[in-house]
């Protein structure tokens, strides 16, 4: 008994020491992101002094990067070939090089989700701790993984969601006590040190029954996009290791991207200015231009060495795509205008599920978007619909996509 004790005290140690570092990196993500966007934002002088910084920075860690091959990005490949057995890594160093790349990222235009890192963070941790326990606990590194997912979207449900369904070939009762501990204790410090919700809360309106076809459009529409999503990042990434042109077109992208979130934010970052619901007001043919600029910038973005996670710029693109289905219809009947917003939070979570193949963890964060007995029958709808349709037509993950398609691709991203 009292080494069960024991040990269940040193996983909350461990999963205490995951909260403050999900904290920290998210205060620290959130805040690099202001100050650079204000800067930008103020006059020419400060915006060229940020992008020589920039510029200077990323000289740096170019070398520090080609130096440790492997340690760049969001690191997310990488644990996904861990947890199935691919490959390994260095977690003292993925955890140095993960607040490294992705606080660079953030301020310089490629922020992408922060999700990723945190998963890799605590995953990172996890695998610390193990050593430091002198363990191999394959269900607490699982947990760990997690538990980074349910700080960064401040849900426990959804990160114990993300536990089975990212697990559940080895799915087990100790994997399920001990990702209720770690996520839970987790969850409860990150929130505690500094609270945040990298979701928006959107007011909907309930969705009249003779309105549900156009979920079923909507669900057909977002695994189409789904598909996109992936087969366009897996390309960029698979010329990159084919032709290696990223190096040099990363210093490009980031002027580039850095002069455009001066202008035009929208464009930019991990979506989450796309998420509002303003957007329905510009043109169809604007809408459409920022969705296929989106798909583009996180393509590219996602191949440079200081890119974010994947799951917020996912989210952004599955809203996009509402907008659009919307935005068709209103020329038919204006009143369906009132439920865009219900329809942007099926978008969004559904993209995500089709992409992941995580749709129960889909359902739980759309669940979080809105009051929960309005959403809950068209989510379920969308969510379903999506994932069907991605099983049936066999869908891979997109970490499976870049394990088949760039063989060896977690090794070194």
């Amino acid at each position: 008994m009292k080494r069960y004790l024991l040990y269940t005290t040193k996983l909350i140690l461990v999963s205490i020491i995951i909260g403050l570092a999900i904290a920290l990196f998210q205060f620290l993500a959130h805040e690099l992101i202001y100050l650079s966007t204000k800067l930008l934002a103020s006059n020419w002088i400060y915006a060229t002094l940020i992008i020589l910084v920039a510029l200077i920075i990323y000289t740096g860690l170019f070398f520090v990067n080609r130096k440790f091959d492997g340690y760049y990005g969001s690191g997310i490949p990488r644990i996904e070939a861990y947890y199935h057995g691919w490959h390994t890594f260095n977690p003292y160093l993925m955890l140095v090089m993960i607040f490294i790349n992705s606080l660079f990222g953030f301020f310089t235009g490629f922020l992408l989700g922060s999700e990723g890192p945190s998963i890799s963070i605590s995953t990172s941790i996890g695998m610390i701790g193990n050593k430091a326990l002198k363990q191999k606990d394959t269900e607490f590194e699982a947990s760990a993984g997690s538990a980074g997912f349910a700080c960064a979207f401040a849900s426990p449900l959804a990160g114990f969601c993300h536990l089975i369904e990212e697990n559940k070939n080895v799915i087990s009762l100790k994997l399920i006590l001990k990702g209720l501990l770690v996520i839970g204790f987790s969850f409860v410090v990150s929130y505690l040190v500094y609270p945040h919700n990298l979701l928006p809360f959107f007011e909907v309106e309930a969705l009249p029954f003779n309105y549900y076809y156009l979920l079923i459009i909507l669900g057909v529409i977002i695994a189409l996009i789904a598909k996109a999503y992936s087969v366009i990042i897996v390309k960029i990434k698979s010329l990159d290791t084919k032709f290696h042109f990223m190096h040099i077109l990363t210093p490009l992208l980031l002027v580039g991207f850095m002069i455009l979130r001066r202008f035009c934010p929208i464009l930019c970052g991990n979506g989450s200015n796309s998420l509002q619901l303003d957007v329905i007001d510009y043109s169809l043919v604007a809408i459409i231009g920022i969705l296929l600029f989106r798909l583009a910038f996180v393509g590219f973005s996602s191949s440079a060495y200081t890119s974010g996670g994947l799951v917020l710029p996912m989210l952004a693109v599955g809203a996009l795509a509402s907008f659009i289905l919307v935005k068709i219809y209103s020329f038919i009947d204006s009143s369906i205008l009132e439920y865009t917003a219900l329809f942007v939070i099926c978008g969004m979570v559904s993209t995500f599920g089709a992409v992941t193949k995580c749709p129960l963890t889909a359902f739980i964060l759309g669940l979080k978007c809105s009051s929960f007995n309005i959403v809950v029958w068209p989510l379920t709808l969308v969510v379903l619909l999506t994932a069907a349709i991605s099983y049936f037509f066999k869908y891979s993950s997109i970490y499976h996509e870049l394990e088949k398609n760039i063989p060896g691709y977690g090794l070194v991203h």
